[in-house]
């Protein structure tokens, strides 16, 4: 029927896929793995726009478009944001996102042991 052709053609075309970001669901499952009560997230300048709008209805999240000098407890970094600053701590995970061509969705910095 009509309605299955329509419904069918977004799981069948990778082309499709490509065009819809995943990010703010697999922003909201790390944070959720993480455990933290906050945290920074680290974005590109075209995200910010998006994530600013989520820190206003989630007090736990810190938006910046800059990576902190130092940190004491682990951040996230956008891929689009990593690929222009230096982080400080060392990448523990990376999220990655098998709908896109640009897999690497976010990277888990946690701060240097002494």
């Amino acid at each position: 029927s009509g309605i299955n052709r329509y419904a069918l053609s977004y799981t069948y075309d990778p082309e499709l896929r490509r065009n819809f970001s995943q990010d703010i669901r697999i922003f909201t499952n790390l944070k959720r793995t993480l455990k933290l009560d906050t945290t920074t997230v680290v974005v590109g300048k075209s995200e910010l726009q998006l994530y600013s709008l989520m820190q206003r209805y989630d007090d736990s999240i810190s938006v910046s478009e800059s990576a902190p000098e130092s940190i004491s407890t682990p951040i996230i970094v956008s891929s689009s944001a990593k690929r222009t600053i230096a982080a400080p701590g060392t990448v523990t995970t990376i999220v990655t996102d098998n709908r896109s061509n640009d897999a690497d969705r976010f990277y888990v910095y946690t701060p240097l042991e002494k």
